[in-house]
């Protein structure tokens, strides 16, 4: 993050210093194989980490897309963000429902799946999509991330060996927030980038809900390897 933030040839030198301790730590950190992404448990791991990036990466810039690109006031704004939130508790009692009666892989690509076209919807705005149907879109992510993200978190129970269930839910919060953090981050450097090369917002909102979009997508792809059924 420091080097993302940092004039470029300084910033490239801690980036490049800076990955291979990240990953160091991972490796004696996780359950073995998540950074590969293997069958099972490490790909619960390995996939935690794209789905929180998808998600916060797009949500920490949605009152910025509405009240700079939108002009929309702070409390629209702030009713979009409430809404992704009622509908990502909305997923998560329909999770509840559905859980028990659908193969998880196929609750886990399909939710995964609903928050990258929701995001690309909202995303659309940037295009000049009438604000309602950004509004749905947002709608349609929070409920995605709400059945994907407590889906994986019972895969991850269930799928961790017996006295190790701590552990395996370690490994994937830990994922998650690293998701968060390198997904809020990345998108901060790249508005940063974006006002200092005085290229206005729209580039760097694309960029930042397009590394959302393919974060899903890749959630998607994993999830077939992350569930026990």
């Amino acid at each position: 993050m420091l080097g993302l933030t940092s004039p470029p040839f300084p910033g490239l030198v801690v980036v490049t210093a800076g990955i291979p301790l990240v990953l160091t730590g991972l490796r004696h950190t996780l359950p073995a194989g998540s950074l590969l992404a293997r069958s099972g448990l490490p790909s619960v791991v390995a996939a935690a980490f794209f789905l929180n990036t998808a998600f916060y990466a797009a949500s920490a810039f949605v009152p910025l897309l509405l009240v700079r690109l939108m002009d929309v006031s702070i409390a629209a704004a702030g009713a979009a963000v409430s809404a992704g939130t009622i509908a990502w508790s909305a997923g998560v009692w329909l999770n509840t429902l559905l859980v028990d009666r659908y193969r998880r892989s196929l609750l886990l690509i399909g939710s995964a799946l609903l928050l990258a076209l929701g995001t690309a919807i909202f995303a659309s705005a940037l295009a000049g999509t009438p604000l309602p149907l950004a509004y749905c879109g947002w709608i349609l992510a929070g409920f995605g991330m709400g059945i994907c993200f407590n889906t994986f978190t019972l895969s991850a129970m269930v799928m961790a060996p017996k006295g190790g269930e701590g552990a395996a839910l370690s490994g994937r919060n830990l994922t998650g927030s690293l998701g968060t953090a390198m997904g809020t981050g990345v998108g901060g450097a790249a508005v940063a980038a974006s006002s200092s090369l005085q290229v206005g917002l729209r580039p760097a909102l694309a960029f930042v809900y397009g590394m959302s979009i393919l974060s899903a997508l890749a959630t998607a792809a994993l999830a077939r390897r992350s569930s026990p059924n």
